[in-house]
């Protein structure tokens, strides 16, 4: 099982992002307790009804972690690890962005027991940074990956963004060369996306063309599988041994709980979400209410997300697994479509899986959706 905790505190609150947080200003040593002990005791009441689960990874997100002091990170890890069994190689990750970290908190973090770190860089270009509402600059970036490199981490994720306001190909090239050249086990890079309800939203930026937009993701995929990274996931990077084991975990449709506001969890088939926002939040944990929102997944939901999911990591989606979830469907039509899709230069298949190619994984959302028809489609 994995345990996802989200820290819903953040310095500046970025224009594209509809993550929910809380400004840091407003965040007393009151409230970061208050918020310690709240992830512990949903954890306890949680651990209670699951039983002893053997824990594979735990996740840091937000909001900004690393602006947690390591003290109550350790605490918030110490009580996992009483409440539940870890694996032996359980992967410990914290997402951290380049003006909160020191020489200090680093060495902190990974004392409490962090050994993976994902920073938010999203750009190396000054004037995009900008763009897109971030506070740190180049120097805090690069000063923030050698806090984390002294501090002992050798597994160091640098996430980045593309397609950004008026950003070119060459931009985005020589951004990609900087990134290397700090040697990251991992490198996520998502394409900017304009969420509803976001600022973005309201006053909607220059972005690239479509393709323009094409040829970012492309070359990227291109250039970073040249410098020794496996290209595993639509959207993620790594050097072999190193994928993110948590998101993999998601990926492949494993169990996990999610501690905090806003936080999703999914759970022998019931998913829930807790309320974006803390008093509620806090409320229902108070009360005993552990699953607000639940959902309970159908078997079509399931075989949708796991065709979804499989299709969206580059080891592929078993065929075998794919004609079973088709049923009674005739078997030929998903066959025709998967050699549509390798005629096409979208897909190969190899060892009894069905895999996208880069140029498949850009238009993944239109492939998946074709698998839907075929799969919900009468006989």
């Amino acid at each position: 099982m994995r345990i996802y905790i989200h820290v819903p505190f953040c310095k500046s609150k970025c224009p594209y992002c509809a993550f929910f947080s809380r400004p840091w200003k407003a965040v007393d040593n009151h409230s970061l307790e208050q918020w310690e002990q709240f992830i512990c005791r949903e954890m306890r009441l949680h651990a209670m009804e699951t039983g002893t689960q053997t824990i594979d990874s735990i996740f840091f997100g937000g909001g900004t972690p690393s602006l947690v002091p390591p003290a109550s990170i350790y605490r918030v890890i110490n009580e996992a690890a009483k409440l539940f069994s870890f694996a032996k190689t359980i992967e410990i990750s914290l997402e951290a962005n380049p003006e909160s970290v020191t020489s200090e908190n680093a060495h902190g973090f990974r004392s409490a027991g962090v050994n993976r770190v994902s920073v938010g860089v999203q750009s190396f270009d000054e004037s995009l940074l900008r763009a897109i509402g971030r506070i740190h600059g180049n120097r805090q970036t690069h000063h923030a990956v050698d806090c984390f490199r002294r501090a002992g981490f050798n597994n160091i994720g640098i996430d980045l963004m593309w397609g950004l306001p008026s950003e070119s190909l060459g931009s985005w090239l020589s951004q990609l060369k900087e990134a290397v050249s700090l040697f990251p086990e991992h490198l996520s890079c998502y394409a900017l996306t304009i969420e509803q309800g976001t600022p973005f939203s309201r006053g909607r930026p220059p972005l690239p063309s479509d393709d323009m937009l094409s040829s970012m993701y492309l070359e990227c995929c291109d250039f970073l599988e040249h410098a020794g990274y496996r290209h595993y996931e639509v959207s993620n990077f790594a050097r072999p041994g190193y994928e993110c084991r948590h998101n993999t975990g998601y990926w492949q449709g494993e169990d996990y709980l999610g501690l905090g506001p806003s936080a999703v969890s999914s759970f022998r088939g019931k998913r829930w979400t807790q309320p974006p926002d803390i008093a509620q939040w806090m409320s229902g944990i108070l009360k005993g209410d552990l699953h607000p929102q639940t959902e309970i997944l159908t078997g079509k939901d399931v075989v949708h997300e796991y065709v979804m999911l499989r299709l969206r990591m580059a080891d592929g989606l078993p065929l075998s697994r794919l004609y079973l979830a088709a049923g009674d469907k005739p078997k030929p039509s998903i066959m025709d479509l998967c050699q549509d899709l390798v005629r096409e230069g979208m897909a190969v298949i190899c060892g009894g899986s069905i895999s996208l190619t880069s140029r498949g994984m850009l238009v993944s959302n239109a492939i998946i959706e074709r698998f839907f028809e075929e799969l919900d489609a009468d006989g």
